[in-house]
């Protein structure tokens, strides 16, 4: 759990970098050409359809959140599962 919590958390990391760099430049084919490290070509739109979907808010709010069920999942490794699954049932819906 603690790993799936960490790349979700690292993902949206890097997404929020994104989009900060988006609202600086206004250039969405630059930002991810010039991302670092590369994004894979097959994530490119995914990544678009992310940045599209997501303001920065929404995504500082999420790592916040992430955050915390990290916090729980640590503090309660029994139930890391069902706090993992509840966290991205809730975000899904």
């Amino acid at each position: 759990s603690i790993t799936i919590i960490r790349i979700l958390l690292n993902k949206s990391k890097r997404l929020l970098n994104i989009l900060k760099q988006f609202e600086n430049e206004k250039n969405l084919e630059t930002v991810l050409a010039n991302a670092k490290p590369p994004i894979f070509w097959k994530d490119k739109e995914i990544v678009k359809k992310q940045i599209n979907n997501w303001t920065i808010d929404q995504i500082s709010k999420l790592i916040f959140e992430i955050n915390k069920i990290e916090l729980k999942i640590k503090k309660n490794s029994a139930n890391s599962v069902y706090f993992l699954t509840d966290f991205l049932l809730e975000k899904s819906a």
